[in-house]
């Protein structure tokens, strides 16, 4: 296990097979202590039943209070998901029912991304 240091780090896998055949393969890894989220989407989007919540969760520690709100374009909220998640790279799928297990109708969104831990809270908004 190399240590990185925070920010911006690049590894680099050599392979040889010891008779002259040698490969290597180059991976950027952002390191942080503090908590953030990056790239998140659904997927699929639109959705037709189902979607999935997609994300890449950076920090020291995985935060104890994760949430999804749904909401209407109105501004109605219509679901919140609750779920534990993990430093690096989140999938969290929901089935397309409300809180009343009504399947939603077609139309906009807005899901809402809130997560904290002891020291820091990121909420993120989006759209389908």
């Amino acid at each position: 296990m190399p240590e990185l240091l925070n920010g911006q780090n690049n590894l680099a896998l050599i392979y040889n097979n010891g008779e002259g055949l040698s490969d290597t393969l180059s991976l950027d890894v952002f390191v942080s202590d503090e908590l953030s989220v990056m790239d998140f989407y659904n997927y699929p989007n639109p959705m037709k039943s189902e979607t999935s919540f997609i994300f890449n969760l950076s920090g020291s520690v995985a935060p104890e209070n994760f949430k999804i709100k749904i909401y209407t374009i109105s501004g109605r909220l219509i679901k919140t998901i609750e779920t534990p998640v993990s430093i690096g790279s989140n999938n969290i799928p929901w089935d397309g029912r409300d809180e009343d297990g009504d399947y939603i109708a077609n139309g906009t969104y807005i899901y809402k991304l809130i997560t904290e831990d002891e020291i820091d809270y990121v909420t993120l908004t989006q759209s389908w």
